[in-house]
């Protein structure tokens, strides 16, 4: 395919490639010259203000030829699946600006712009464009992809396009690697002597037992989802957090024998990946303490990660990681609630807007986190499970990867995870049903 576009941009070369190889398949060339695409006999694309050449028009709204960064006016029609962002009233192949629209969403433009922080010093979701279009529970970006596609193959019937793949990973956050064992005489001997002064004495035994590597520790879990998912074949990611004991970080003392023995484990699996700490936002020295400990624990150093806390921010985060030679990060989704962040359940490269460049880093998005269903929207167990399957039934259209975030905790069945290891099966049921279909 020949693509003509007036003036070629890094945005404009970003999103092309995006769409349409990775995403597409489509073997294409970008042009500036209107008379190469006049003379070409390939399937052709025009990107510009007229149609040229008979081409398949895509009328572009002007975002992929800016360089700064700015609010935008963004106008859209439809709800639901049927919203369209930067859309198009003159007689254009396409009724919409698809490659602004995918721009702003996966560039994660409006993350950029000045806002009012959560209490974590997050970008707060409410303010997000799909949870403000009441979109965030559909892929929005891969329907788009898939109205552009069959509008491609009706124009181009022989034009060779990727066909929807689906995939499926599983997710363990291990922010609190034990409940009892390597946690140091200070943090045991208080706990025996809470539940020994409220008389909880099968609390006690439990906390001694597991301690003293007696008795199993409920949050012990590694082997039971390994068997439960490495038996069906399911890709499974571990992300381990090696960071210190503060308010909102609670690990294993990185340096104690069983910490180390579950490191060394995990780490043979090759798909060990560092959960960066709540402070590594705050203080970027923390991060590369930590990978220096990932790397001592694991025997490498961290290629990919996650932030504790999704406690992320644009680009500085992303430049953080890359600093300390991380090449892909599985943090694009929502602390709160479910749904699409980005708008796509696919991968991405991270676009630096400050820069107007594309980076050598990856951008995984998850579409749910066990943590959001439990806590921040008050689900039990039965109804979780109800929210991932109706999530899971949007999705059948557009393919993609279903990831879900998991805790090792989701399977000890101690308070606040009571019973919660049947959303575990369920969604290891409806991966091992993908694998099927495919």
């Amino acid at each position: 395919m020949l693509v003509y576009a007036p003036r070629i941009t890094p945005r404009i070369e970003f999103t092309f490639n995006l769409v349409l190889k990775e995403w597409l398949g489509i073997d294409y060339r970008l042009t500036s010259c209107h008379y190469l695409l006049e003379d070409s006999l390939e399937s052709k694309l025009c990107y510009s203000p007229k149609q040229v050449a008979n081409a398949f028009w895509v009328k572009p709204n002007g975002l992929l030829l800016e360089k700064d960064i700015h609010e935008l006016i963004l106008e859209t029609e439809g709800t639901g699946a049927d919203l369209v962002l930067f859309p198009e009233h003159d007689k254009s192949s396409f009724s919409f600006d698809i490659f602004s629209a995918i721009f702003y969403l996966v560039s994660r433009y409006e993350e950029y712009l000045p806002f009012e922080p959560d209490e974590h010093g997050r970008f707060p979701s409410a303010m997000s464009f799909v949870v403000k279009s009441s979109i965030q529970d559909i892929p929005i970006v891969d329907v788009w992809v898939q109205q552009f596609s069959d509008a491609l193959r009706q124009k181009f019937p022989f034009l060779s396009l990727s066909r929807n793949t689906w995939g499926g990973t599983i997710h363990i956050d291990i922010d609190n690697a034990f409940a009892h064992k390597g946690k140091g005489m200070i943090r045991t001997g208080g706990k025996l002597a809470l539940a020994l002064g409220q008389l909880r004495l099968k609390d006690f035994t439990e906390v001694a037992g597991s301690s003293l590597c007696l008795a199993h520790d409920p949050f012990d879990t590694y082997n039971a989802i390994q068997q439960e998912v490495v038996a069906e074949d399911i890709s499974l990611k571990w992300f381990l957090h090696v960071g210190n004991l503060s308010k909102f970080d609670r690990p294993v003392n990185w340096r104690s024998r069983v910490f180390k023995r579950l490191a060394g484990k995990l780490s043979r699996s090759g798909n060990i990946g560092i959960h960066p700490s709540y402070g590594v936002l705050d203080d970027p020295d923390l991060l590369h303490q930590e990978v220096e400990r990932f790397t001592c624990l694991a025997g490498a150093k961290p290629t990919f990660s996650r932030f504790h806390f999704l406690r992320f921010r644009f680009p500085t985060s992303y430049r953080m990681l890359m600093n300390e030679g991380i090449t892909a990060d599985f943090s694009m989704g929502f602390s709160d609630r479910v749904g699409y962040r980005a708008g796509t359940t696919r991968p991405f490269s991270f676009f630096d807007l400050t820069t107007n460049t594309e980076e050598e880093f990856a951008i995984y998005p998850f579409v749910a986190m066990d943590s959001a269903l439990n806590f921040q929207l008050k689900m039990n167990p039965l109804e979780a499970i109800e929210e991932i399957d109706r999530l899971h039934a949007i999705q059948q259209n557009t393919g993609g990867d279903f990831s879900i975030v998991f805790h090792n905790e989701i399977l000890s069945d101690k308070v606040p995870w009571n019973n919660w290891g049947v959303l575990f099966k369920e969604v290891v049921g409806l991966m091992k049903g993908e694998k099927g279909e495919r």
